[in-house]
């Protein structure tokens, strides 16, 4: 039985016709990797949008400066993470009824595992490079690449991909493309 090696979620630009002044949309989806390379979307078409109301009539401020890359970071793991509880009901119960869905969802795709073990499995976040781009301008991609090995020829960032399009409009296989080639990566210079 192929086991689930980790969680993937996916990042990128949300931009929309007629969208407000000064708000940010992103898109984010979750797939679950498999030991056998094989992956299984988990859940897809998530997303959110923050904006910026200006008080006495100013013009809307640039949102995306004021984004960190741990801010998407943390927001995609929250909107693909657990639900809030219903009423009635504690974080417990709805942690354990998203883990239990997610299992499911595996279960139909023909792969046993247990919320227990999701739950405990690494969690990476992959932020396009377009999102970056828009989170602080040239900088941002600069500072990810600052911290990987590209002057060594290896993946230059985990949370970076090449993916200059919309989740909806790319799918999963542009993922899947950086992921493989950041484990080749890794596995050339000894860190797999």
């Amino acid at each position: 039985m192929v086991a689930v090696s980790r969680l993937i979620i996916y990042v990128d630009v949300n931009d929309w016709p007629g969208q407000p002044a000064g708000q940010v949309s992103c898109s984010a989806g979750l797939k679950a990797e498999l030991a056998d390379g094989r992956d299984v979307v988990l859940l897809d078409g998530r997303g959110w949008s923050v904006g910026v109301r200006v008080v006495g009539g100013g013009a809307a401020s640039d949102q995306w400066s004021w984004m960190t890359q741990e801010d998407v970071e943390e927001t995609a793991r929250t909107v693909l993470g657990p639900d809030e509880p219903a009423a009635g009901e504690s974080y417990e119960d709805a942690a354990r009824a998203h883990w239990s869905a997610l299992a499911e969802a595996l279960h139909q795709a023909g792969v046993a595992a247990s919320a227990d073990a999701l739950q405990s499995l690494p969690h990476v976040v992959v932020l396009s490079d377009r999102l970056l781009g828009r989170i602080d301008g040239p900088r941002a991609t600069r500072a990810a690449r600052a911290h990987g090995r590209e002057s060594d020829g290896a993946p230059a960032a985990r949370c970076r991909c090449q993916a200059n399009a919309p989740l909806d409009q790319i799918g999963w296989s542009a993922v899947n493309d950086l992921l493989d080639d950041q484990r080749d990566g890794d596995e050339r210079h000894g860190d797999a």
